[in-house]
């Protein structure tokens, strides 16, 4: 690909409201999931595929997990380039598929 046919790259900062709303997101993903992991209860959900039931008990704790990862997803907004956004991304996307796997064999 030639240095004329790359496409433009946005340069335009991120603007402190929308940080603080991916802020704001991962506060309550995270409390979500701590609250699970305390309460050990997680109430049924509804999917395209219908209701699930709830979850109780030690089963709790990787889901909780799972929920406290997602929640760090939006801290991706506050690197500074996009190497520590690979890097953290990477870090992220492997310990959240450790937990799933985790959770499902053992």
């Amino acid at each position: 690909m030639n240095d004329d046919q790359k496409q433009p790259r946005s340069t335009a900062p991120i603007t402190l409201s929308a940080r603080l709303v991916c802020l704001l997101i991962t506060v309550v993903t995270m409390a979500l999931g701590i609250w699970t992991i305390i309460d050990e209860y997680a109430p049924g959900r509804a999917t395209r595929f219908g209701q699930t039931e709830a979850i109780t008990g030690p089963d709790t704790a990787g889901f909780g997990m799972i929920l406290m990862l997602l929640g760090c997803m939006p801290l991706l907004v506050f690197c500074r380039n996009a190497q520590q956004v690979a890097w953290l991304g990477s870090a992220l996307g492997v310990a959240l598929l450790a937990v799933i796997f985790t959770t499902i064999y053992l």
